[in-house]
């Protein structure tokens, strides 16, 4: 997915908070803590990614603090 909106694409923060959040999915069928620390890197790109005033940035911070937790309960 990434290959599809490389590093610049205006669809780039997206892509990854995407990636994140289909880790943390992966997460709750597996067990993967492996796969929780990827997410919460993802989360952190994404959220490094957006410029101020990005629309989505809200949701990139609540998909971290989501991802987080579920590793602060893991």
């Amino acid at each position: 997915m990434l290959e599809l909106c490389p590093l610049g694409h205006q669809h780039h923060s997206i892509a990854v908070d995407n990636l994140s959040q289909a880790l943390k999915t992966h997460i709750t069928q597996c067990s993967s803590i492996d796969d929780l620390d990827e997410s919460i890197q993802h989360g952190h790109e994404a959220i490094s990614l957006c410029s101020e005033g990005h629309s989505g940035c809200d949701i990139y911070l609540i998909n971290l603090a989501i991802s987080l937790l579920s590793h602060f309960n893991y």
